[in-house]
């Protein structure tokens, strides 16, 4: 069942380092193994395999248990380098892929559906839980923007398309509160506790959900965070087009997708290991979220 501890072993991995390319940030953050995590049901994927996700989130090496992502880097690299980050729990013996949690993975849980530039739950369609509405807006690029694409071209030599003045954004950022999702309290204990103000947002996590934000005047960009209350696709926002970029640092939480054929005896269910979820609020102070950047220099990631 959903927020059943099981006995998961990781492999014999090394560390996992990312660097500025991945996140933005100037230095070098590390991840490894930490024997003493727990493991949950999550629940099915699409395709039927068993999802499990740590107990809590899982800490950077060193007094610091948070990633920072930074900036166009972080926006256009955090798919990639939250799965890096948590690959480095992988099985190979026992699972089909080990990756970041996603939004995607908690609307399941909770019946969520995304269509038609709404967010409803499948039991009561007729009600919006965004609490954004921006869905299906969109921005025109003018000359003079900056683009995340542009400037990962620009500083990297990536071979991302490069954005032009009338070029779109399209808005797929949403959020949701976590009231919305009708959790029971194993799954809210799961996925959201210490997570709020009350708690300094000590255990608040990326999901690797990028995506962009559209208003009237302005596009902005971000991966996706429980944070604060809130699910959210596309939040915190790390680059805008008047040539801004932000920092921000939350935890990681992976997912472990068993193969098919694994039974019940290779990863059996284990006592209620809740007393061993050990408190961040005590220790770890995210309050302050992030930081604000300098203007781009050089015009790097200009629109013509």
């Amino acid at each position: 069942h959903i927020g059943d501890y099981v006995e998961y072993t990781p492999g014999n991995n090394e560390a996992v380092t990312v660097g500025k390319f991945d996140t933005g940030y100037d230095e070098e953050q590390t991840y490894s193994v930490d024997k003493t995590t727990t493991w949950r049901v999550l629940g099915l994927s699409e395709e039927g395999n068993i999802l499990l996700t740590s107990g809590s989130p899982i800490k950077k090496d060193g007094e610091d248990p948070y990633l920072y992502l930074q900036g166009a880097e972080g926006y256009i690299n955090c798919v990639n380098t939250l799965n890096k980050v948590c690959g480095v729990y992988n099985n190979p013996d026992l699972a089909e892929e080990t990756r970041s949690i996603t939004i995607e993975d908690i609307n399941r849980i909770g019946g969520i559906v995304v269509e038609d530039n709404k967010v409803y739950k499948k039991d009561n369609p007729d009600t919006n839980i965004d609490v954004l509405g921006n869905l299906g807006k969109s921005y025109s690029y003018e000359a003079g923007d900056y683009a995340p694409e542009n400037y990962m071209n620009d500083v990297y030599g990536t071979n991302v398309t490069r954005k032009s003045a009338g070029d779109e954004v399209n808005s797929d950022t949403y959020t949701y509160t976590y009231e919305s999702l009708g959790a029971n309290e194993r799954v809210y204990n799961m996925l959201f506790s210490e997570t709020t103000e009350t708690d300094k947002y000590a255990k608040c996590y990326w999901l690797a959900s990028p995506g962009s934000y559209v208003d009237s005047i302005n596009a902005l960009f971000g991966s996706g965070s429980v944070y604060g209350g809130y699910v959210c696709r596309g939040y915190p926002r790390m680059f805008f087009p008047i040539g801004v970029w932000n920092a921000n640092r939350l935890a990681v939480r992976p997912v472990v997708s068993l193969k098919s054929e694994i039974t019940i005896e290779e990863v059996a269910k284990s006592e209620n290991q809740t007393d061993r979820e050990v408190s961040w609020k005590d220790v770890y102070d995210n309050s302050n979220l992030g930081a604000s950047g300098d203007r781009i220099s050089d015009n790097k990631g200009l629109v013509d």
